[in-house]
């Protein structure tokens, strides 16, 4: 019988850091994940997806009827499903200063693409024809519509409640945009619409998984300003080195030069250029070498970034 055992990393020796002399800092190999293939729902899936959504209510009543919204919008234009981008449109009518304080972009141009015919307030819940109707006095049989739902836009909705959930309440506006932000492909099929978060969201793949290389150096003199660090391959170019002063709640330094592999990369000065991002090349076994100008508080963090294949 074959048997499943969880892998292990595999650590690498570190030199315990003595002041004055060269650091060497390795840190333990984690396997890396790769990206999971999106797999389309099943009909019966979807089917049950659609139904949970419509009648058991997940969502809050003003978040129903925006989605609600976005169906009827995509029926009268002659659209087969509601997908992001219709999806992401149904909500600008429904909120549009709301929507507007957490996205960026030209939403009434992007609206007109999508939606050429559109109502805004509460016609755009009725029906074109049932409108017409109205001020014709015409007594016909009402107006139907379908309502169908891409798979990304059931697993947005389905996350927005599970955060929701989570906090006992049901889906509302902010846990839907919240949940929109949390993946790489729904984020970058709005930015294909050149719509934008308007807030820099958290992500631990980008922010900390990419990382090859990480320092801190401080001004007193224990603090070493030769480090040495290997990059193992796992993370892939192009790399880039982003310099900062202060680190943290420290005093930042006068001025800075940072050295890789013998050769200048950067220079930062307070406050003129406290902030610095520049792409850089790396070898197997790197060096970082330092030369700073500040109060005995002063400080100075640097990180080198790869490409990560995890990314979503």
């Amino acid at each position: 019988m074959a048997m499943l055992q969880q892998a292990e990393p595999s650590p690498k020796a570190a030199k315990l850091p003595i002041p004055g002399k060269t650091f060497m800092i390795q840190m333990a190999e984690w396997p890396r994940k790769e990206i999971p293939m999106v797999v389309p729902l099943t009909d019966h899936q979807r089917r049950l997806a659609q139904h949970r959504i419509m009648f058991d209510h997940p969502l809050a009543p003003d978040l129903e009827e925006a989605v609600r919204r976005a169906s009827l919008a995509c029926a009268e234009n002659g659209k087969q499903e509601t997908d992001l981008i219709e999806l992401f449109c149904g909500l600008y009518l429904h909120y549009q200063r709301e929507l507007s304080d957490h996205f960026s972009g030209n939403f009434d141009a992007v609206l007109k693409r999508t939606f050429p015919k559109h109502r805004y307030g509460v016609e755009g819940l009725i029906p074109d024809a049932i409108l017409e109707k109205a001020t014709t006095d015409d007594e016909s049989d009402g107006f139907f519509y379908s309502v169908k739902h891409s798979d990304e836009v059931l697993r947005l909705l389905w996350l927005a409640t599970a955060l929701a959930n989570a906090v006992g309440k049901r889906a509302s506006l902010k846990d839907l945009l919240a949940a929109l932000t949390q993946n790489g492909r729904w984020t970058d099929e709005l930015s294909r619409h050149e719509l934008t978060p308007a807030h820099r969201v958290a992500n631990f793949e980008s922010d900390i998984g990419t990382v090859v290389f990480h320092a801190t150096t401080h001004m007193h003199a224990t603090w070493p300003r030769r480090l040495e660090f290997q990059q193992e391959g796992t993370l892939k170019a192009p790399f880039t080195l982003e310099v900062r002063t202060p680190s943290g709640g420290f005093q930042p330094v006068r001025t800075a030069q940072i050295k890789l592999n013998g050769k200048k990369v950067a220079e930062i000065a307070w406050p003129a250029t406290a902030i610095v991002n520049t792409g850089v090349e790396l070898n197997a076994s790197n060096t970082v070498e330092l030369e700073l100008d500040g109060p005995n508080f002063g400080s100075i963090e640097y990180t080198i970034r790869g490409t990560s294949g995890t990314l979503n």
